[in-house]
């Protein structure tokens, strides 16, 4: 078993780095590893700038990493709404309008779920100390706000925040069906 680089999209966009192609522009790579002729996608990272026109990119990004690993629809819209929630927050509320690479995502497959990371440069905020909204409040009472973080709260489990320099680093972790979830375990720095 070896790892290669995926290389799908157009050749002019791809540089060489001596061990693999790497996207500039995209600023995509997706690892896969090889097993008897068969290559199995197992992580996607990339690079977003704080813009919101980026969004489309990143569902795009989202769907290419559940589609090459037969991943399902359910599990598919989970993993774009939390990184839509917590790109648009970095965006509107954390400072990264404009910003130059603002936003990494890294996704693995594990044996029980997808992994996700989110790092944003924006500043300092833990969104697990966000309290859940009130939904017995009538929708008029309810502040605005603070439903979307409960909802990624709702479906993705192990929803750590670490800061760790000048990023905001989110890991979370979207529990596949039939697989038996153990908490993930963030390493120390």
């Amino acid at each position: 078993m070896h790892y290669n680089q995926l290389r799908k999209e157009d050749p002019g966009v791809a540089r060489h780095s001596g061990h693999g192609v790497y996207w500039s522009t995209l600023q995509l790579k997706v690892y896969r590893l090889v097993w008897q002729n068969q290559a199995i996608p197992s992580a996607a990272e990339f690079v977003l700038d704080g813009n919101l026109e980026e969004l489309d990119r990143l569902t795009a990004l989202a769907a290419q990493f559940c589609r090459e690993n037969s991943l399902g629809e359910g599990a598919g819209f989970d993993l774009s709404l939390a990184l839509e929630e917590l790109f648009v927050n970095a965006v509107r509320h954390g400072g990264c309008l404009g910003m130059k690479d603002a936003v990494q995502v890294q996704m693995r497959l594990l044996d029980d779920g997808v992994l996700v990371e989110f790092a944003d440069r924006g500043v300092p905020f833990d969104p697990s100390l966000v309290p859940a909204p009130d939904l017995t409040a009538s929708l008029r009472d309810r502040p605005a706000g603070g439903f979307g973080l409960h909802l990624v709260r709702q479906f993705m489990t192990d929803f750590a925040y670490r800061r760790s320099g000048d990023w905001n680093r989110i890991t979370m972790r979207r529990p596949l069906p039939g697989a038996a979830g153990k908490p993930y375990v963030a390493p120390d720095e």
